[in-house]
């Protein structure tokens, strides 16, 4: 019986490490493809934040992450909440970067 209480507490942390990985690849690639996104319809497309966001969240399926412009208008931050977010900045000229 031992060996099932072990077998289950193995498994829970197996599961919950394999999570965390899941979420913290999620978070990078998704924000950065996010991020880029919004921040071409804003700075490219010129249209608001709301609406660039509408427009992307529910088609991709990233309606899980958090998006928010920067504060100068110049970009998107987008990730998890506890994750790193990506940042990408833009400039009418040349289009949108995501920061290293």
């Amino acid at each position: 019986m031992k060996w099932v209480a072990g077998f289950c507490v193995w498994l829970v942390l197996v599961l919950g490490a394999a999570g965390f990985v899941v979420a913290k690849d999620g978070s990078y690639l998704g924000g950065g493809f996010a991020a880029k996104e919004i921040c071409s319809c804003m700075v490219l497309g010129e249209r608001d934040f709301e609406a660039c966001r509408a427009d992307l969240m529910p088609v991709a399926g990233l309606s899980w992450l958090e998006t928010a412009p920067l504060a100068d208008g110049t970009g998107v931050r987008s990730g998890l909440p506890g994750f790193t977010p990506r940042v990408a900045h833009g400039k009418p000229e040349l289009g949108c970067t995501l920061e290293p």
